[in-house]
């Protein structure tokens, strides 16, 4: 025997099927998975980029802490920096250091671009030669072997030649030269 379906009460049920609309269920565990992987990603990127975001800015310091330390700059120039002295100059190397103590410097000529070392707020220029630098609490000392620098503290300065030596009293804040 045959049974003719209810034609209407089937096309009832599939539009019910059609306009219910069943709502995703998202489990927690979904959820906090999602939560671990974006704060994982989120922790990187802020950590890769606060190490390496400022590296070019960052000077290069070379410190002497207990014995002579010689240093080859960028420019090809050599500094020996005494026991006890640092030097301090930026990584994109535009022939100007600072130093505290004393050392030994040996520059590569060139006209073009001057070398300045900077001691507390001594300034000394050169185009290329061999001087010594010490400095201490009470005073800053170039001495030159060989060559012409240039020693200035504010709008004072003097020049310093072969076996002479120039000496900026931090006391009374004056330069003087002598013969060494």
């Amino acid at each position: 025997r045959y049974i003719k379906p209810d034609s209407d009460t089937e096309w009832y049920r599939i539009q019910q099927k059609i306009n219910t609309k069943e709502t995703p269920r998202i489990s927690f565990v979904r959820i906090a998975a999602a939560a671990v992987v974006l704060f994982i990603g989120i922790a990187w990127a802020a950590w890769y980029f606060s190490n390496t975001a400022g590296t070019a800015e960052r000077p290069v310091t070379v410190i002497a802490d207990t014995a002579m330390h010689k240093v080859q700059l960028p420019d090809g120039s050599h500094v020996t920096l005494n026991a006890g002295s640092s030097l301090e100059y930026s990584r994109q190397f535009a022939r100007t250091v600072s130093l505290t103590g004393g050392g030994l410097f040996n520059v590569t000529h060139n006209p073009s671009q001057p070398f300045l070392v900077t001691v507390d707020s001594v300034t000394i220029k050169v185009l290329g030669t061999t001087f010594n630098v010490n400095a201490t609490d009470t005073s800053v000392k170039v001495s030159v072997i060989e060559g012409v620098v240039m020693m200035e503290h504010l709008d004072d300065s003097i020049i310093i030649r072969k076996d002479q030596s120039g000496l900026y009293d931090k006391r009374t804040l004056q330069l003087g030269l002598f013969e060494t």
